[in-house]
């Protein structure tokens, strides 16, 4: 519902003259372009908005219930940015309970190193030149239905059960 909403006023604006220039652009360039841009805040937060969602979308494996981990080169580099993959999955849940208000958790690849960045709002890693490798919702209307106010709740179990490790070695060129 909210991918949806984002991609509708996204497509709304475009439909405005002093947007036209956009009209061309993929979604991914019109929030590159629009970033830090307060007169295309329009743009930017329709756009930012449905590339995390999608990105979150495809962060988690169809069906959910994957208990697999990681291997090949990502897991290799998660033991050498975070010691073990345990330790990888208390960090990267922590980090989204942590995260003030609404946003994103992201395992990022930063120059071959793996670091995990809770972002707030519309913020995505491309903006910062980085390769987002994961992405967790962590606005309220990701888990308020199944969890409530239990955001430590939603996210051990995202990190434990849905993850789609294919996908992160894909986006890192593993």
């Amino acid at each position: 519902k909210h991918h949806l909403g984002a991609l509708k006023a996204l497509n709304d604006a475009l439909l405005l003259p002093e947007f036209a220039a956009y009209k061309d652009m993929s979604i991914e360039q019109i929030m590159l372009t629009s970033a830090n841009q307060k007169a295309l805040t329009k743009l930017f937060n329709g756009a930012a908005s449905a590339v995390s969602h999608d990105f979150y979308w495809n962060s988690m494996m169809p069906n959910g219930g994957d208990t697999a981990q990681p291997t090949g080169k990502l897991l290799d580099m998660i033991k050498t940015a975070f010691g073990d993959y345990a330790t990888f999955k208390t960090k990267f849940s922590d980090a989204g309970v942590a995260q003030l208000g609404s946003g994103y958790v992201w395992l990022v690849d930063n120059g071959g190193k793996l670091e995990i960045m809770a972002l707030p709002l519309y913020d995505n890693p491309k903006m910062r030149g980085l390769k987002p490798l994961l992405a967790i919702d962590v606005w309220e209307h990701a888990y308020y239905l199944d969890y409530q106010n239990l955001r430590k709740s939603y996210m051990d179990a995202v990190v434990a059960k849905v993850i789609n490790w294919n996908k992160a070695a894909e986006r890192l060129g593993a």
